[in-house]
């Protein structure tokens, strides 16, 4: 397997296809809440959606 390249500085919802492994990617946000500080962590992660189905 190749490692993978993502781009730069990614914005949510940004779709990214990898030839070399023949994937498709989505950026999406991830929120989380800290249960003893209740601190809100966010951050941004690359779901693989290549088996998804996406018709509307």
């Amino acid at each position: 397997m190749n490692p993978i390249k993502f781009p730069i500085n990614p914005y949510i919802g940004q779709i990214y296809y990898s030839p070399n492994n023949k994937k498709v990617f989505q950026f999406s946000e991830i929120t989380k809440t800290d249960k003893i500080t209740g601190i809100i962590e966010e951050r941004g992660v690359w779901f693989d959606i290549t088996d998804e189905d996406l018709t509307l």
